[in-house]
């Protein structure tokens, strides 16, 4: 049975329950989304795993953000005792945590994450390429040995965060990059800049497009040389989550951009992946544009770490209750709705 197939069978599955036609709006969409890429009527988001990827990034020596990378490894920290903000909201969610140390500064393991570091942090992009290709490769390649290792422990759901001090700009260099715009068009606050600290994020993105050309480069190497290591993982889960019939939930910018650059090697990732929320980060738009995506969650978050995916599933668990639940119209005694053209 085809991805295509599945969708409209599980579409029309909707359309039999005793409510309006497309009464949960967009949440119909996307459980039928989810439900076709598991090649099943039946949709399951359970067992569903929040997969957290953890680096630093050098650029941070420009000031662009309000905090140092010290922060990156007390949030990791955090993350492995099972106490910063996702962790409270995944529990609440049902959802299983894995946080991987794809590139954190500080040196050594840290209890309860994963440790996969590829090197301590990412260069300064503005004094050389954040990585160098060797190590932008072992990041994608962490990234699919753990969607792999996920599926074989029965992950259902794939649901993905980052956390790293300075990955809002990097995010926002690559965004800039691969779709031809300056620093003012995707550069936000991100985690509380002033004004004046906003306008040097703009600037530190406007300098590397004109570095290196940026508008003019392929989307691998401007992800290789202004990204971070947590979006070069985030990328190689997404396409090896193609590869696994597995399906995806994007949290906001980061992933979001991450979801992009993956599409530029794999058109599969638009049929997998539904974004949780809208986010407030400018740059937001021009993804959701590019997956003609509509959030079912407008709640002008800018938290990161995976947070928005875990209330996106606690939602949708709700809506799909009454997919589970089947009530036809003749249980009520009810005539069915008419879907018109």
């Amino acid at each position: 049975m085809s991805t295509s197939n599945t969708y409209l069978k599980i579409k029309n599955n909707w359309d039999n329950l005793a409510k309006p036609i497309d009464g949960l709006g967009e949440f119909e969409n996307v459980l039928s989304k989810i439900g076709a890429v598991q090649g099943s009527e039946s949709i399951f988001l359970d067992p569903a795993t929040l997969l957290i990827f953890i680096s630093d990034n050098g650029v941070t020596e420009e000031g662009i953000s309000q905090s140092d990378s010290e922060v990156t490894y007390e949030v990791a920290k955090a993350l492995g005792k099972g106490i910063s903000t996702v962790s409270h909201m995944a529990k609440a969610a049902h959802m299983n945590v894995v946080s991987v140390n794809v590139g954190i500064k500080h040196k050594g393991e840290i209890e309860g994450v994963l440790d996969y570091c590829v090197i301590n942090g990412t260069a300064n992009f503005l004094k050389k390429p954040a990585m160098t290709e060797d190590e932008f490769e072992k990041a994608i390649n962490v990234g699919r040995e753990m969607v792999v290792s996920l599926k074989e422990s029965g992950c259902k759901v794939l649901a993905l965060g980052e956390m790293g001090i300075g990955n809002t700009t990097t995010s926002a260099a690559c965004l800039a990059g691969i779709k031809k715009l300056y620093g003012k068009n995707v550069c936000s606050k991100g985690a509380g800049l002033s004004d004046s600290g906003l306008k040097k994020k703009i600037n530190v993105v406007d300098e590397a497009i004109i570095k290196y050309n940026l508008h003019n480069m392929l989307p691998m190497e401007i992800l290789r040389t202004v990204g971070g290591l947590d979006i070069a993982a985030l990328v190689g889960a997404i396409l090896e989550s193609c590869n696994q019939g597995i399906p995806v939930i994007s949290d906001g910018f980061i992933t979001g951009v991450a979801a992009l650059f993956a599409y530029e090697c794999d058109k599969r990732v638009k049929d997998i992946i539904v974004f949780s929320h809208r986010g407030r980060e400018r740059g937001m738009k021009y993804i959701l544009d590019e997956f003609d995506a509509k959030p079912v969650i407008s709640a002008d978050m800018a938290l990161g770490e995976g947070t928005g995916t875990c209330i996106f599933l606690s939602a949708a668990r709700c809506a799909l209750s009454v997919y589970e639940g089947n009530t036809q119209f003749k249980d009520i005694n009810t005539d069915n709705y008419k879907r018109f053209k």
